[in-house]
């Protein structure tokens, strides 16, 4: 994944998509002080990618200003990202899954998909994580949680309302 990133970033620096995969991918293989610097391109690229900016503030114990009001990024992509995973160590370490989606209707087939392995493991780590975040380029994100739309159905199979 960082390869297949970087080498869309050679063939068009302004990909904020690729971007944040290659961020998101060092800081899933655990190389932090890379996925930080990868973090801060994505922000180079759009200031108000706020999953970036977080990300980047967690891994750095820092907090950065928001970016001025009224520009506008020089990229297309918009993207959803719906994350499913516990915390498993107090370093982080996370154990799950995270997709990038530029299609918002493959979204709710991934979540439903992944729904009753991600509850068995509910209680067996410190916390939990399970939203959507969708980010349009050149405004704030909007995130909404997960956990409070999950329901059962009679026979007890999980889904999403």
């Amino acid at each position: 994944m960082v390869r297949a990133a970087e080498r869309t970033l050679t063939l068009q620096g302004s990909d904020n998509l690729a971007a944040f995969s290659r961020a998101c991918a060092l800081h899933w293989l655990g190389e932090h002080d890379a996925a930080a610097d990868a973090y801060r391109d994505v922000l180079r690229i759009d200031p108000y990618d706020h999953i970036a900016k977080a990300r980047m503030e967690q891994l750095e114990g820092v907090e950065l200003p928001e970016p001025p009001g009224g520009l506008f990024t020089r990229h297309p992509h918009g993207f959803h990202l719906l994350e499913m995973t516990h915390l498993i160590g107090h370093s982080g370490s996370t154990k799950g899954w995270v997709w990038l989606f530029s299609d918002p209707s493959s979204v709710r087939s991934a979540a439903e998909g992944s729904l009753e392995t991600w509850l068995a493991g509910l209680g067996h780590g410190l916390d939990h994580e399970c939203g959507i975040w969708t980010h349009v380029p050149g405004s704030a994100d909007k995130g909404i949680a997960l956990r409070e739309a999950i329901h059962r159905t009679a026979e007890g199979r999980p889904f999403i309302d």
